[in-house]
């Protein structure tokens, strides 16, 4: 059994984990909920967790091997589901689409509690009162469904098991806990810009020019 937790862990865990519970009690003051920004959290969850405990992979692995144990999704669909979110999310707050050869455009509807029995069900849309609203189709329809929704709870109450389970292999095994902290430490490396030469100087003058002093 590892000694401990990689702090790492401990930390993103509790973050996510606390936020994303504030966040989904926000229904209780408005009706525009954040649904994209649960969303997003979650996925950057995945990709932490994924870049830690699979750094050969790439930042969709976990996301899509999980999506495929729990809810028999296809890895590669799987793996297309995490690029549209995660990407679309973070340029322009809002999913992407993804191009099906024979389809088009197939969207992704992200919604609300109540809407948990859609979770990972083709559905249709439909505009009421200048909103968009996921409906099922008539039973005996033929129409080709466009797009797919995901219920942002749902993805939470994964995510929260994902957790949980990372925990306990991180526990029962140091081998894996200690190689955990190692990529938390190459991730750090591989992406901490470093201002040298001219940029260093500037960031020098910058830093000494806008340094706040007690006006005591």
């Amino acid at each position: 059994m590892a000694k401990k937790l990689p702090a790492t862990f401990v930390d993103l865990k509790s973050l996510v984990r606390i936020h994303l519970k504030q966040i989904l009690e926000i229904d209780r003051l408005t009706t525009k909920v954040p649904m994209n920004a649960v969303a997003l959290l979650i996925v950057i969850a995945y990709e932490a967790l994924s870049k830690y405990k699979h750094r050969r992979q790439g930042p969709e692995y976990l996301f899509a091997q999980e999506y495929h144990s729990r809810h028999g999704v296809p890895l590669s669909i799987g793996a297309a589901i995490f690029d549209a979110l995660r990407n679309g999310l973070a340029h322009r707050y809002d999913p992407y689409p993804i191009v099906v050869a024979g389809i088009g455009e197939v969207r992704f509807e992200l919604a609300w509690k109540d809407c948990a029995p859609y979770h990972l069900r083709s559905i249709a849309v439909e505009i009421v009162n200048g909103h968009q609203r996921a409906r099922p189709f008539p039973k005996g329809s033929k129409e080709l469904p466009r797009a797919l929704c995901l219920n942002v709870e749902s993805m939470w109450h994964d995510l929260n098991d994902v957790f949980s389970r990372c925990e306990m292999t991180l526990m029962a095994d140091p081998a894996l806990a200690s190689r955990f902290q190692g990529n938390v430490s190459k991730n750090r490396l591989e992406f901490t810009r470093k201002a040298e030469g001219n940029e260093g100087r500037q960031w020098h003058d910058f830093l000494a020019s806008r340094r706040l002093e007690d006006l005591k």
